[in-house]
């Protein structure tokens, strides 16, 4: 899997770059981020499998479509300048020509943030059932520790719960907890990060989208752009990238 670095150096607001009565109020900044060009992809079905839990016979949604956990991991550099981020975005816009594709759940989520952790990233608990409905929880973690049948997908650790239920737990980590999440039953997916104590950049930022997509559907395109918020003396300046295209192979 290779890597493509991509500039984030497009000017949003030309008019607060440099302002007549107080000169340039930017500095040079040298930001830049790092993604994977070929992500990989992992079907819900085949996660439910793998944990030896059953696909309700009834639930009619797997006769024509798929759903699968899509990873948007990025990095966020800083290559020159002493600039800081405030605030980092990420756009998606799923290509699917005219077939369908919906977003059914966005992660993460402001409803799956655990607040109160310890340390640079906030815990993101909760359950997804086999409708793709992910569902907040609070004791994710210790399921998680508890259980043998941990396997990861996609970056996320998933087991299977205890009894008859068919939800499957999961749990991850994210840089901070103020993270807004908007795209649900549309084509599109965005997330934006605010920071909290530790800096967005020089550490990797983790999303997945959960996208229905018809079943015999054997590759995902799709384009993202980023964009970075920072604040200089009054004004916060927002720089973005260029779109950037991917597609993913859907095994």
């Amino acid at each position: 899997m290779k890597d493509l670095e991509i500039p984030i150096c497009k000017v949003v607001a030309p008019e607060l770059e440099s302002l007549p009565d107080l000169g340039s109020i930017t500095e040079e900044e040298g930001f830049s981020v790092k993604i994977a060009t070929a992500p990989i992809c992992h079907s819900l079905g085949d996660i439910f499998a793998a944990l030896e839990k059953p696909i309700p016979a009834d639930l009619r949604l797997y006769d024509r479509f798929k759903l699968w956990f899509v990873p948007h991991r990025l990095g966020v550099l800083r290559r020159k300048g002493l600039a800081e981020p405030v605030s980092v975005g990420i756009e998606v816009e799923y290509l699917t020509a005219d077939g369908t594709c919906s977003v059914v759940s966005l992660l993460p989520s402001p409803e799956f943030i655990r607040y109160g952790s310890i340390g640079a990233t906030t815990e993101m608990a909760g359950s997804v059932e086999a409708s793709g409905a992910c569902n907040p929880g609070e004791n994710t973690g210790e399921v998680l520790s508890a259980e043998t049948a941990t396997k990861a997908f996609a970056g996320l650790r998933f087991c299977a719960k205890s009894g008859g239920s068919i939800a499957v737990t999961f749990s991850a980590e994210v840089v901070t907890p103020y993270i807004s999440a908007v795209g649900l039953g549309s084509n599109r997916a965005e997330w934006r990060f605010n920071k909290n104590r530790e800096a967005l950049f020089g550490r990797d930022i983790e999303t997945w989208s959960l996208l229905a997509l018809p079943k015999r559907r054997k590759s995902l395109a799709y384009r993202m752009r980023f964009s970075l918020t920072s604040r200089t003396l009054f004004f916060p300046t927002r720089r973005e990238s260029e779109w950037v295209g991917i597609e993913c192979n859907l095994a």
